[in-house]
């Protein structure tokens, strides 16, 4: 249950009138003798936190009203629900809420001047295996990459214009890497079980 990540950790660093939320103690304290718990809400600095909380709930009822009177407006005239074309931005989404992730979407083109060679990861190896992902979001042809990478493995350069994952055991050489072509936005993750690098 990642509740208390969310908010003791996760609300403090992403929304600032929320950090005083980084002081509250874990639930678990409640057991047994809860007045010890409950007495950090009468800090003045949590209060004004959690009435930031509240304040934000009452925009969002107002939010939420207006938007289901014009869903309901729009579903009487034919046209299909709101809820059914909702979804999320998958770039957003893990940018934003995967604990870790760095630089999930640096651009699509360098900034000019910039040597896209100089900013790319150089040879290096690991003592962990790693897997690197490379997916199109070409929705028609989910296999076409959109754009042409180019990874070197060992001193072997491969040209990566499909989605895949690349298998990287422990110890292999890997890189450079160059993202050649950009057609279309092409979303791109490396996971391994070593510590946060860059």
């Amino acid at each position: 249950d990642p509740s208390d990540f969310w908010l003791r950790t996760f609300l403090p660093r992403a929304v600032g009138a929320l950090e005083p939320l980084k002081e509250l103690t874990q639930l678990t304290p409640m057991v047994g003798i809860p007045v010890f718990y409950f007495i950090q809400y009468g800090r003045p600095d949590i209060q004004r936190a959690l009435q930031t909380l509240m304040d934000a709930g009452r925009e969002g009822m107002k939010w939420q009203k207006a938007v289901m009177e014009f869903s309901q407006e729009a579903l009487e005239a034919g046209f299909p629900s709101l809820w059914g074309g909702l979804s999320g931005a998958p770039f957003d989404m893990i940018g934003d809420f995967l604990r870790g992730t760095q630089g999930i979407m640096p651009g699509l083109r360098p900034p000019p001047g910039v040597d896209i060679e100089k900013l790319s990861p150089q040879a290096h190896s690991h003592d962990y295996d790693e897997i690197l992902g490379f997916f199109g979001s070409d929705m028609e042809d989910i296999r076409d990459l959109g754009g042409e990478v180019e990874l070197w493995l060992e001193d072997e350069k491969h040209i990566i214009n499909k989605s895949c994952l690349v298998f990287i055991p422990k110890g292999m050489k890997h890189c450079p890497l160059y993202f050649k072509r950009i057609d279309k936005p092409i979303f791109h993750f490396s996971v391994g079980p070593g510590k946060m690098y860059f």
